[in-house]
C-alpha cells in the first residue's frame, strides 16, 4: 500500500472497534466492562452459534471484555497492522485479518449449555 493513502486500513479497523466498544458500554451500562448482555449476544457464545446464531463467528471479532482488552488489542493492532499494510495488498490484508479471526473463533474453547 502506499504510504500517502489518506486513510489507513489499520485506522479504519481501530476506529470501527472502538465505536463498537463504545456502544457496548452504552448499552450495556458499564464503561470498563462489557455487560454480558452485549457478551451473549454479539461476542461467540458457542451454544448459540450452534443454534444458528453464525454471525456470532464475525461479530465476536469486534467485541472487547473490558476497556484494557480493547486498549491491548488495539496496541497490538496499531503496531502490527500497519506493518502488515506494507507488507500485503489491502485484499490479502483483509483476507488475513478477517480469516485470522474466524479461525481463532473457531479454535476458542466452546461451552455448550444454553445461556
Amino acid at each position: 500500500m502506499s504510504s500517502s493513502q489518506k486513510f489507513k486500513i489499520t485506522y479504519i479497523l481501530i476506529a470501527l472497534n472502538v465505536i463498537v466498544y463504545i456502544y457496548t458500554s452504552v448499552v450495556g451500562g458499564d464503561f470498563l466492562l462489557t455487560g454480558n448482555s452485549m457478551i451473549y449476544e454479539w461476542g461467540q457464545v458457542g451454544a448459540a452459534v450452534f443454534d444458528g446464531a453464525y454471525y456470532q463467528l464475525l461479530t465476536s471479532m469486534f467485541i472487547h471484555a473490558s476497556i484494557y482488552h480493547l486498549a491491548g488489542n488495539m496496541i497490538f493492532l496499531l503496531v502490527f497492522g500497519l506493518r502488515g499494510e506494507e507488507m500485503f495488498s489491502l485484499p490479502e490484508y483483509l483476507t488475513i485479518y478477517f480469516f485470522g479471526g474466524l479461525a481463532g473463533n473457531l479454535c476458542s474453547p466452546v461451552k455448550f449449555e444454553r445461556l
